[in-house]
């Protein structure tokens, strides 16, 4: 639930500009999608689990860091 809390934040921000509300409750989501992904991954990897079954928390934490510091750059 909280993935796709933060997916519709992450979405509804990026058309916002600026300082805006939204542009920093999307700044705020992609850090916390991106710290809650990579603690999935963590809990996967030490429980053993293959990278099938990481991958998809993987890549979403990536693509929120990758939003984020695009969105810190500009």
């Amino acid at each position: 639930m909280v993935e796709i809390v933060g997916g519709a934040v992450l979405l509804a921000g990026l058309s916002a500009k600026g300082s805006s509300a939204l542009a920093i409750m999307n700044e705020v989501a992609a850090a916390l999608l991106c710290v809650l992904m990579a603690l999935t991954v963590i809990g996967r990897v030490r429980r053993g689990d293959g990278l099938r079954l990481f991958a998809p928390a993987l890549s979403l934490s990536l693509l929120a860091l990758v939003e984020l510091s695009f969105r810190l750059a500009a």
